[in-house]
């Protein structure tokens, strides 16, 4: 599955936001509250729930930013989204639908990809590749892979998105697509 679209000349890398993060807080959180609750009591599993639901949003807080590294490029504007500080990740994760922050491309100074292009993720890990391991494959790669795209503003201010997810998933590809966006700067 690709991360990318290209359609009527933009571009698009990344994944967008989604109430995913949300709902799988909620439903480890219940889960766990269920069985505690089984066990120790009513007022034990909504501790509990209260208690794993907020571990997790915390986790996901962390990493939004490399699970959601969305960009967007339209014809004189990048889209993306705003995952500078807590606030905005927490935003996020509640209203993954939001509007995202929008630049225009006489307010970017400089552009720098960050990672190594020239060797392409491959497995190589101890892990093997079975239905129970697999899920954990592209998590992996992406470590070991980074990839993020650096803009440096006029302003001063520089923009950090993950891109680590579409060179794992196709790196040939994407490749492609940074050197179109590249060019679509330049131009």
């Amino acid at each position: 599955m690709l991360f990318w679209k290209e359609d009527n000349a933009m571009l698009t890398f990344g994944k967008r936001a989604s109430y995913r993060p949300l709902l799988t807080s909620i439903l480890t959180g219940l889960i766990f509250s269920l069985i505690i609750g089984d066990i120790l009591g009513l007022t034990f599993g909504i501790v509990t729930f209260v208690v794993v639901m907020v571990l997790c949003l915390l986790w996901y807080v962390h990493r939004l930013p490399h699970i959601y590294g969305y960009l967007h490029m339209g014809h004189d504007q990048i889209n993306y989204y705003d995952m500078r500080n807590f606030w905005s990740r927490l935003y996020l994760l509640f209203w993954p639908f939001a509007q995202t922050t929008q630049l225009t491309f006489d307010q970017i100074a400089a552009v720098t990809l960050n990672g190594d292009l020239v060797s392409e993720p491959e497995f190589d890990t101890l892990i093997p590749t079975t239905a129970r391991y697999g899920w954990w494959y592209s998590t992996i790669q992406m470590g070991k892979h980074p990839m993020s795209l650096k803009l440096k503003l006029i302003d001063g201010r520089e923009i950090a998105i993950d891109l680590s997810r579409d060179y794992v998933y196709n790196p040939v590809q994407f490749k492609d697509r940074v050197q179109q966006f590249s060019l679509k700067l330049v131009h």
